[in-house]
């Protein structure tokens, strides 16, 4: 008994020594250590997280898939795992190892939104949207219904999405694709009073809890544009760090705030930065209209 309460300490502390390698530089050390600390504690689920992504660094995909798949395998393996292992198994083709990851992490937090996504990314290749929810059935009813909307939307079927999005809000308040993605729909494509007013308050409660993820703040710009609260939208912009700014939809919201606020010069800057980018994004031809404008 005493051997084994001595292990995970040994394995945590394996896990400190491997932190204080890896920042420093020392990536082969610091992976040596964390292995050695998943042997003492298999459970050590950060320590599986950090390996991981050392291996990736050194472009050694199948070993940080292995360490993932190991901890994913526990039965207590978090949503956020999970979630990582599905994009890795998505990245080398396994599609079926994929959605049961993703479906797995959607089914014990639907606020981990890199599994809702991946997973209906992989739903819309399945079969007709209209079927999505029955074919999500598994998940229960939220994380069916949540995973359904983020499908009929990447679709253009938006009122069915709405629907999907309410009912899911009904059900888990603050759900937090649910409530972004409704916010940003009613900003997007039906900016009435009333809307924009639930839009804002969906929005700005998402921002406080989650006040560091650009989509979030994204949307909750866009909201206070739609609203004519540019001052609002510009202070949420330029919040965010320059990496996120350069997103095509971002780059191309600021650049609206900018034009709104008669900031011409910073205005013409984002929407070409957003432009510039390939591949489409929502308001690519409004972009396009605004620039020409200018």
């Amino acid at each position: 008994a005493r051997l084994a309460a001595r292990e995970p300490r040994a394995a945590r502390a394996r896990e400190r020594l491997a932190a204080a390698r890896l920042a420093r530089g020392r990536a082969e050390e610091g992976a040596a250590l964390l292995e050695r600390a998943l042997g003492l504690d298999p459970g050590l689920e950060a320590a599986a997280v950090a390996l991981a992504r050392v291996r990736l660094g050194q472009g050694k995909t199948a070993e940080a898939l292995a360490c993932l798949r190991a901890s994913g395998a526990r039965e207590g393996a978090s949503a956020a795992l999970l979630a990582m292992l599905g994009e890795l198994e998505e990245g080398a083709g396994d599609r079926e190892r994929a959605r049961d990851a993703y479906a797995r992490a959607v089914t014990r937090n639907p606020d981990v939104v890199p599994a809702v996504l991946g997973l209906a990314r992989l739903e819309a290749q399945a079969g007709p949207p209209e079927g999505a929810a029955a074919r999500l059935a598994p998940l229960g009813e939220v994380g069916a219904r949540l995973v359904a909307g983020v499908v009929l939307e990447g679709a253009g079927r938006h009122d069915e999405a709405e629907a999907a999005y309410r009912a899911v809000l009904v059900e888990r308040p603050g759900t937090v694709a649910a409530a972004n993605n409704l916010a940003f729909h009613w900003a997007e494509r039906r900016p009435t009073g009333p809307n924009l007013k639930e839009a804002d308050a969906l929005a700005t409660e998402l921002v406080r809890r989650f006040p560091g993820d650009p989509n979030v703040v994204d949307t909750a710009a866009w909201v206070c544009y739609r609203r004519g609260e540019l001052d609002r939208a510009r202070s949420l912009l330029e919040g965010l760090p320059e990496a996120a700014r350069g997103a095509p939809v971002v780059a191309y919201h600021l650049g609206m705030v900018y034009a709104g606020l008669g900031d011409q010069a910073q205005a013409r800057k984002a929407l070409a930065k957003a432009l510039a980018a390939k591949g489409d994004f929502p308001g690519r031809a409004e972009a396009e209209r605004a620039l020409k404008q200018l």
